[in-house]
């Protein structure tokens, strides 16, 4: 069937109220305060994923006086109630695309949005937007042949988990060292430790049948929940699998690719990968 620019036209018309109306059928909207609000979308709610772009047209006016400013808010179970967005406006109308970032999720979720305007004594107009939000469930990238050195080497013997660097102990900032070789005293001189420590708080969990490999956030949040972890490591050697985190929060999972014993301290290191949860 071919349609003329016209009969084109006419069909982008009626699509496009069809969407709003969608849109409009579930939202709560006040119709008694000074100003109004109207919110349409093209973007399908029903089935989003952390990090989609949704794009809102919004469109306000003052039934009397000016439009004071506008809110919009998400609320769900894992986040809570959030301002994600307010501006002061003073204008009688208003027209603007907004674009919503979906945040991350643990799970699958769904998540209410509120858009609202205010007038100047405070009366105000709202619609309520409601996501359906997947979890994520990405394989997270990895950082790979991070080499870190032994305590007694003279070179750099921690590890910032943040910015994904090496670091020297002996001149940075605790609070920056996550993970460090630790120097034991007592061990034979010119031998490697085997042993990592934190500065920061970090714990350690040892889980060599976790497949880093496929390591996703969900699945290293849910084997770093249920692992026995410790303040430190020991008896480190090639192809452990490191789940790493505070409390009860995972902070990545680390594979020991190869640990360097040499016959003295200076060239002592490990190297590894490192999947971290953004």
């Amino acid at each position: 069937m071919i349609f003329t620019d016209t009969e084109n036209n006419t069909m982008k018309q009626i699509l496009f109220f069809v969407l709003l109306i969608t849109f409009l059928y579930g939202c709560e909207r006040n119709t008694e305060s000074k100003v109004v609000i109207l919110i349409s979308t093209e973007d399908s709610l029903s089935n989003v994923k952390s990090g989609d772009k949704l794009l809102f047209h919004i469109q306000s006016f003052a039934n009397e006086d000016v439009i004071k400013n506008i809110t919009i808010t998400s609320s769900d179970p894992q986040y809570g109630l959030l301002t994600v967005w307010d501006t002061l406006l003073d204008m009688e109308k208003f027209d603007y695309d907004y674009q919503y970032i979906v945040a991350d999720y643990n799970d699958t979720t769904t998540v209410r949005l509120t858009f609202k305007v205010f007038a100047p004594d405070n009366t105000s107009s709202s619609l309520h937007a409601t996501l359906r939000v997947k979890k994520n469930d990405a394989l997270l990238s990895s950082f790979d042949g991070i080499m870190m050195y032994a305590a007694k080497s003279n070179n750099r013997n921690g590890f910032n988990t943040t910015s994904v660097q090496t670091l020297y102990c002996e001149t940075t900032d605790p609070s920056q060292t996550d993970i460090y070789d630790y120097d034991d005293t007592l061990s034979v001189q010119g031998t490697l430790s085997r042993e990592w420590r934190s500065k920061t708080g970090v714990l350690f969990a040892r889980f060599n049948d976790f497949n880093f490999a496929a390591a996703t956030k969900s699945g290293v949040i849910t084997a770093f929940e249920n692992a026995a972890k410790y303040t430190s490591i020991k008896n480190l050697t090639n192809g452990d699998i490191i789940l790493i985190g505070r409390g009860q929060t995972a902070l990545g999972v680390i594979q020991l690719i190869d640990v360097y014993d040499e016959l003295d301290t200076a060239n002592d290191r490990y190297v590894f990968n490192f999947k971290k949860i953004q």
